[in-house]
């Protein structure tokens, strides 16, 4: 990435293109004027008058400077992540829309700054099996029948362990197995629902381009996909909450708590 790079970028932004089908950013570029090259690393962006929105537009997603071949391409070209020609980490390989997103090591990457704590090429160290296994949890949990799960919990933590009672009322120690019975049928959907929220935010384009930029998957994945995932998850939460003192006065009811 040069000066010249983010001069091309930011007269694209300003000006748009008629021929590529891009349209000035006007929202937060009004009153562009130019931008100069200084030096290889230093420009002097002009604007017909002081302008806030202009700084808070260069952290928004579209301000990411492309490369120029990318820049060639029209509007509906530029929008395929594997188009892409960009700074970051990674090259995007392959994207199915909802589906996947293949990633490649940059070669000869060496630019993140000392603050990350990482030197060198980029490192990818997702486990595949360790996510797929914590996916499939949910589905278990929804699956079991929730008198077979409160046996076991049963079984396990008040017979065997001895770290529970497994009827009475002794203060809190006697309200975490019922509460876990509880928690199991009800959380199990809402999970499912929050994962596959999280799988297809993690495919959305504006996260290959975030990934693109140099963005860590942590960072993606909790500042942009996350607030999203969590909407629907929330809501049903909301809903379920209605059906728990009902839930809780049979689990009771079983455990010797509340008496007919």
């Amino acid at each position: 990435m040069s000066a010249d790079s983010v001069k091309e970028n930011f007269d694209l932004l300003g000006f748009g293109n008629k021929e590529l089908g891009v349209v000035p950013v006007s929202a937060y570029w009004g009153g562009y004027l130019r931008t100069e090259v200084i030096d290889p690393s230093t420009v002097k962006v002009t604007l017909d008058k002081p302008s806030a929105g202009f700084l808070q537009g260069l952290s928004m997603y579209f301000a990411g400077i492309l490369g120029h071949t990318t820049l060639q391409l029209r509007k509906e070209d530029r929008a395929l992540p594997q188009n892409i020609v960009a700074t970051g980490p990674f090259v995007v390989t392959e994207h199915v829309y909802q589906e996947k997103t293949v990633l490649r090591k940059r070669e000869g990457y060496n630019w993140e700054p000392a603050s990350r704590g990482h030197n060198g090429a980029a490192a990818y160290t997702r486990s595949s099996w360790l996510s797929q296994a914590i996916a499939s949890l949910p589905a278990a949990g929804v699956s079991v029948p929730v008198f077979l799960v409160g046996l076991a919990i049963l079984q396990v933590f008040s017979f065997q362990l001895r770290w529970f009672p497994p009827i009475g009322n002794d203060g809190f120690a006697s309200l975490v197995l019922p509460a876990v019975t509880l928690a199991i049928p009800v959380s199990a959907p809402i999970a499912q629902l929050l994962l596959k929220n999280i799988e297809l935010g993690l495919n959305a384009p504006y996260v290959t381009v975030s990934v693109a930029k140099g963005a860590s998957r942590l960072w993606v994945l909790v500042r942009d996909v996350l607030e999203n995932a969590s909407l629907p998850a929330l809501t049903i939460a909301g809903l379920t909450l209605g059906n728990l003192p009902a839930g809780a006065a049979h689990v009771e009811r079983r455990r010797g708590l509340v008496r007919q």
